[in-house]
Formats: structure tokens, C-alpha cells, sequence
């Protein structure tokens, strides 16, 4: 069976709008594939797949950036 594009794990785009530290706070993330956004505070914060598109999800923080 065929796998669909949207099964194929794509990495949160983390944005920040705060420092803590002189670091930025990456607590805002965006769907890869339609823009959602994604806030620390909300229940969706690390789901596996979006909730708007179905794209699946990677959380995993790459060297640089904080949760």
C-alpha cells in the first residue's frame, strides 16, 4: 500500500517570541505543511499529527534550539 506524503513525519517550525537568560523561549510552533500554529499552552503542543491537515508531526528540538 502506497504510504500518503502527509504520513511522512515533518519537523514543527519553532518560533519565539521571548528571552530568558539572553536565550530565545521557542514556544510557539508551526505546522510545516498549512501554517498552524501551535502554542505551548494549548493541548495540541506535541501532537503527533496536525489537527487542521493531518500532516504528521516531529517535535524532536534540533542543537540550538529550547523548548
Amino acid at each position: 500500500m502506497a504510504r500518503l506524503y502527509r504520513d511522512i513525519p515533518k519537523k514543527v517550525l519553532y518560533e519565539g517570541d521571548g528571552y530568558t537568560d539572553g536565550n530565545i523561549v521557542y514556544d510557539m510552533a508551526r505546522c510545516p505543511y498549512c501554517d498552524r500554529v501551535f502554542d505551548e499552552d494549548q493541548d495540541t503542543w506535541k501532537s503527533t499529527y496536525c489537527p487542521d491537515c493531518g500532516q504528521r508531526l516531529d517535535w524532536e528540538v534540533d542543537d540550538g534550539e529550547t523548548e
